[in-house]
């Protein structure tokens, strides 16, 4: 987690990256961000697994 605040350039934000496995073991990278005290924005991006050649 991640955040950025500037008072004299009314900047607060927060950026959050997570990786988690999802049921069947995929991987899973969740992205967030918006202004801290408010409803930010959120992005789900699920990946097979590959195994190498």
């Amino acid at each position: 987690m991640l955040d950025r605040r500037g008072p004299g350039a009314n900047i607060a934000r927060f950026y959050v990256l997570a990786i988690e496995a999802n049921l069947s073991g995929d991987a899973t990278l969740i992205r967030e961000w918006g202004r801290i005290g408010a409803a930010g924005q959120r992005n789900i991006e699920s990946r097979e697994n590959v195994e190498p050649p």
